[in-house]
């Protein structure tokens, strides 16, 4: 069996609309959006899929400012990705079409649930 190449990509916030929609605009697709927290920042990874190569966008992004853009305006379908980066890690998708709860109910008060500090 071949192994696919996979390229990781860190980018700036600032250049994720650009850079999302570069790889959606050729080839590429989204496969995936989720988020790593490392205990010093948060991660949002993009993963990006063609038949022999992914590619994966990286933004760090500070948990003091934890803020993203919206690809939805270049990749609609990551609508559902960007709510749950939401509600999981409490990360702020700017300029999000539809922000509201997926898998949260709206009563739930506490931390998101995937961030380290979070304790059950």
């Amino acid at each position: 069996m071949n192994k696919k190449a996979h390229e990781f990509v860190e980018v700036k916030r600032e250049k994720l609309l650009e850079e999302a929609g570069r790889l959606a605009s050729g080839e590429y697709h989204l496969s995936t959006i989720t988020a790593v927290d490392n205990g010093e920042h948060l991660e949002v990874l993009y993963f990006f899929a063609v038949p022999e190569k992914n590619v994966t966008l990286k933004v760090k992004v500070d948990s003091r400012d934890a803020k993203v853009p919206t690809i939805t305006p270049v990749i609609p379908s990551a609508l559902l990705y960007e709510r749950e980066i939401f509600e999981m890690f409490g990360i702020e998708i700017e300029g999000h079409p539809r922000p509201r709860n997926t898998f949260i109910a709206d009563s739930y008060k506490g931390e998101p649930p995937l961030l380290k500090r979070v304790k059950f």
